[in-house]
């Protein structure tokens, strides 16, 4: 029986974003079903933050050469 996971800290759930971005869709998608649904959603708002601020820092990088 798997169990989901409770993590109460914010710092936390910015810890596992910043360690599960990177990973393939269906691994990130399997670690993401671990999790109760508000730290769920917590990970996945890090993540969109940080997929973001990557962007921006591309096309800073692109206009600026």
């Amino acid at each position: 029986m798997l169990h989901n996971r409770v993590i109460s800290s914010f710092g936390s759930t910015r810890r596992i974003a910043n360690m599960w971005v990177d990973l393939g869709h269906t691994r990130r998608r399997e670690l993401l079903g671990t999790l109760d649904t508000d730290t769920r959603i917590a990970v996945i708002e890090h993540m969109v933050r940080i997929r973001n601020r990557r962007r921006q820092a591309s096309f800073k990088k692109d206009s600026t050469s």
